[in-house]
């Protein structure tokens, strides 16, 4: 299982920069129109803790989409039950993958949160106030067990039907964000104050509860799929 982990690892890692692109483009382009045509006056480094979810459910999507996509497009579905694996083994090795990519992922976003939270202040008059540590990680694992719940209901689909046939169904709640921009700035921010007083009422006690109660589902996932991949025809 550990080849199929390193596979997944190097796909990723040749489609690194244009996954840093996209998320570039799409995390610091808006915010650089709004602070270059003055809509903002002010920005409070409160806000930029939605940059790094954005970016850390970027790269999941990317994950996702690509070790399977990739899987298809090159014949490596097939060719990989050639080696000395089950297809349990292969299940096993995706839903492994993931969670690994994602924790990769979450301390890169948040150490690079860090430090645009350092340097921005000194580069912008306009950003001010300050970044907690704890409320950053608290989002990032909140959005990091969201996204894992999601894998939960996402997968099994995938597994059973491939990816051309299961891309609705991965796509979809890509356009939640899409959807999100549509609304009011007032609507958005009691949005956010809302969240924030949910995490910030259950504290550290979010960690263990989100924990368990997301490997419970991603386990049970994980079966599930199991018996639909056995069943599958490649």
């Amino acid at each position: 299982m550990a080849s199929l982990l390193y596979v997944d690892f190097c796909i990723m890692a040749r489609r690194l920069r244009q996954m840093l692109w996209v998320t570039a483009v799409v995390v610091f382009v808006p915010f650089l129109i709004s602070y270059v045509s003055g809509r903002e006056t002010s920005i409070s480094l409160d806000q930029i803790v939605a940059f790094p979810i954005i970016a850390l459910c970027i790269a999941m999507y990317f994950a996702l989409g690509w070790a399977f996509g990739a899987d298809e497009a090159s014949g490596w579905e097939q060719g990989r039950l050639a080696l000395p694996v089950t297809r349990r083994d292969v299940v096993r090795s995706r839903y492994l993958f993931l969670p690994l990519f994602g924790l990769v992922v979450l301390l890169f976003v948040a150490l690079l949160a860090l430090l645009c939270a350092r340097l921005l202040p000194l580069l912008m008059p306009q950003v001010s106030g300050e970044l907690g540590l704890g409320s950053l990680l608290g989002f990032l694992l909140l959005a990091y067990l969201v996204l894992h719940l999601l894998f939960s209901l996402q997968l099994p689909f995938l597994f059973a039907w491939g990816t051309a046939r299961a891309r609705a169904i991965v796509v979809l709640p890509c356009l939640v964000p899409s959807l999100l921009a549509l609304l009011p700035n007032e609507t958005l921010q009691s949005m956010g104050a809302g969240l924030t007083g949910v995490v910030g009422a259950l504290g550290w006690w979010l960690a263990p509860i989100g924990v368990l109660s997301c490997v419970v589902v991603y386990l049970l996932s994980m079966q599930i799929s199991c018996r639909l991949y056995q069943g599958r025809e490649l």
